[in-house]
């Protein structure tokens, strides 16, 4: 996790899916702000996608990793 998040740009939006372990990811993040990580606060998948897309089109400027 620590490589993946050193590879993330600072201003990059993170769309994550996960529901175990979320947490360290999370914390290893560089944000610039609020609306850099999306994850989830429940039980559910699939929705990663479609947020993503739509995070997109909200912040088409910002790079973004699903």
């Amino acid at each position: 996790m620590a490589a993946v998040a050193e590879a993330v740009p600072d201003d990059a939006v993170v769309v994550d899916e996960r529901h175990l372990l979320g947490r360290g990811l999370r914390e290893l993040l560089r944000s610039r702000d609020s609306k850099s990580f999306f994850g989830l606060r429940g039980g559910g998948i699939g929705w990663g996608l479609p947020a993503s897309l739509g995070i997109k089109l909200a912040q088409p400027s910002r790079p973004w990793s699903p």
